[in-house]
C-alpha cells in the first residue's frame, strides 16, 4: 500500500492518500461499513494486498494506474528509508507521533495508542 500511496502525490498533495489509508483502517477493524461480509476483514494479517486495488476504484481513484504503482516498487527505496530511520530513533510500530517544538528543536516520540492526556501533558512540558 505504501508504494501505491506515491502516486497520489505528483504536486504535492496527499489528500488522496490520507482519504485511502483512513478506508484502509476503517475496513480492517470493520467501522466502516454497516455489513461485515462486504468487508476484507484482516484476522489480525492486515489488509490483503488483493483488496487495495478495488478499494482504490471505490474510493473514485484510478484502479490500473494504483495496481501499476504497486506492481512497479516504484517508491520501495523511500519506503524502505524511512522505516530505517523511523527505527532508528525508536519506532517500533503504529501509532507512532513525534512532538516537536519549533523553537527549542526538542523532539518527543510517543508511540502507541496513548490518550489525549499523555499528548496534552507532553505539549504542557514543552511550552513552559
Amino acid at each position: 500500500m505504501i508504494d501505491g500511496a506515491g502516486i497520489f502525490n505528483p504536486n504535492g498533495s496527499c489528500h488522496a492518500g490520507y482519504v485511502l489509508q483512513s478506508n484502509l483502517f476503517c475496513n480492517s477493524i470493520h467501522l466502516c461499513k454497516p455489513d461485515p461480509l462486504q468487508l476484507l476483514q484482516s484476522n489480525g494479517n492486515g489488509f490483503p494486498l488483493t483488496g487495495l486495488a478495488p478499494l482504490a476504484k471505490e474510493l473514485g481513484l484510478d484502479a490500473e494506474r494504483f495496481q501499476k504503482c504497486m506492481d512497479s516498487s516504484k517508491y520501495e527505496a523511500r519506503v524502505q528509508e524511512d522505516f530505517m530511520e523511523g527505527s532508528k530513533i525508536g519506532i517500533t510500530g503504529t501509532p507512532a507521533n513525534i512532538l516537536l517544538h519549533n523553537l527549542t528543536g526538542e523532539a518527543v516520540l510517543k508511540v502507541g495508542a496513548l490518550p489525549l492526556e499523555a499528548f496534552k501533558a507532553e505539549i504542557d512540558k514543552m511550552l513552559k
